[in-house]
């Protein structure tokens, strides 16, 4: 079994693993958050992998470290990433730059730095968020920037100024490859394009058939890995994925994760894509079985260092306090759900009660333009019957004006007085 050490929240990282949808199988894995850690007295034996670091306070960085030793001190632990040696973003950017690495330094930002080369941005140290600014030009930019950070309220202290270092593959695209350590192994894993230098997770359509060969040759053969190996070993991690650029065709390490997100095993339209993807899965599956512990057994005891006692204490204070907190989480999403479904109803109603109106709206157009051809017909046979009328006036006319018609005009005058008489 296989236990990854992470912050609340952040056990979503690994669901792949511990949910076994990660589309190629592994070992055992399981989730366990710092807190939970914090307060146990017996954990059962097997294989621990401490992440987000960044993340820890102070005092749980100690904790941390404290259980890491205790752990490892069992002898029947396999005890990854010390978090008393593990560098984070800005010391590890440092080291970088020191060992001969990185070709760009980094600075802490409280400092009010004044670096070496421009353009430069800044971004969080403990977060995996893009960039906090855009690319700086010059130190005046820089200097606004960080007064307008502090002045919308986010404190410098845990920033960190970075020099750009990244270039094009073609105008305006760029790319970002990813390689994981696991134990005493490095892979390449994935290689992400995308329309802007500050490449996170790739766009589809940047790229075609060519470059997803190229990019399954560079997988397969484990480009840079010798490189990436000396990085993982500056940064003190034993687990995590490293996260670079080529420069020049010169690796430039952005950062190291410890708590990767590992994703499930995706469709893709390209045949060359699927088959690099499955290769990744299959050879991440491969470095977890070679960290994994299945003959350990049992549990093991933690000390109660007389430093570890009181955080303990803590933690099972903070462990009570999530548990409430995640009640009352529940009750609210219940609440919530409950609005959810209330409003669906509504609205399927309001869509049967529109249904209905457009159906009346048919049916009334329907028997407007039957009245409209019907009144049409009677505006046909009105006009028809006005014709017959003025031939039938023509000829009145034609006749009263004729001369048989004023000869017989006496006959005609006799006959209507006889007829007043009644007689025949």
């Amino acid at each position: 079994m296989i236990r990854f050490i992470v912050t609340p929240g952040f056990n979503r990282t690994v669901r792949s693993l511990t949910e076994a949808k990660f589309g190629v199988p592994t070992p055992p894995c399981r989730a366990v958050t710092y807190p939970d850690l914090f307060a146990a007295r017996r954990v059962p034996a097997g294989t621990y992998v401490f992440c987000d670091l960044e993340r820890l306070s102070d005092i749980d960085l100690v904790t941390a470290a404290e259980l890491h030793r205790a752990l490892a001190a069992t002898g029947r632990c396999r005890v990854l990433n010390d978090p008393a040696r593990v560098r984070t973003r800005y010391a590890l950017l440092r080291g970088l730059h020191e060992a001969g690495i990185n070709g760009f330094d980094a600075y802490p930002a409280h400092g009010w730095p004044r670096p070496r080369r421009f353009p430069v941005f800044v971004r969080s140290e403990a977060e995996h968020l893009p960039a906090l600014t855009d690319l700086l030009p010059d130190q005046a930019a820089l200097e606004s920037a960080l007064e307008d950070l502090a002045r919308r309220g986010r404190p410098l202290r845990g920033l960190v100024v970075i020099e750009y270092c990244a270039q094009p593959v073609a105008p305006g695209i760029f790319r970002r490859y990813g390689t994981f350590r696991i134990g005493a192994a490095v892979q390449l894993d994935h290689i992400v394009t995308e329309d802007s230098w500050n490449v996170k997770w790739g766009k589809a359509g940047l790229v075609g058939e060519d470059t997803y060969r190229a990019d399954d040759a560079a997988v397969r053969g484990n480009d840079h890995a010798d490189v990436l190996a000396r990085a993982f070993e500056v940064a003190g991690i034993d687990y995590g994925r490293a996260d670079f650029g080529l420069v020049d065709g010169r690796p430039q390490i952005y950062e190291i994760n410890t708590n990767p997100s590992l994703g499930e095993l995706h469709d893709h339209p390209s045949a060359t894509r699927r088959a690099t993807m499955r290769h990744s899965h299959e050879r991440f599956a491969e470095m977890l079985g070679a960290i994994d512990t299945p003959d350990a057994k049992g549990m093991v005891r933690l000390p109660d260092g007389a430093r570890l006692v009181p955080l303990r204490r803590s933690a099972e204070r903070r462990a009570r306090a999530e548990q409430a907190r995640a009640e009352e989480a529940a009750a609210e999403l219940a609440r919530l759900r409950a609005e959810r479904d209330a409003l669906q109803e509504e609205r399927d109603k309001a869509r049967r009660r529109v249904a209905a109106l457009r159906r009346d709206k048919e049916a009334l157009a329907a028997e407007r333009a039957a009245l409209a051809d019907a009144q049409a017909a009677l505006r046909a046979e009105a006009g028809r019957l006005g014709s017959d009328v003025t031939v039938l006036r023509r000829r009145l006319r034609a006749v009263t004006g004729s001369m048989s018609w004023r000869l017989t005009g006496p006959l005609r005058a006799g006959r209507a007085i006889l007829r007043r008489r009644g007689l025949p």
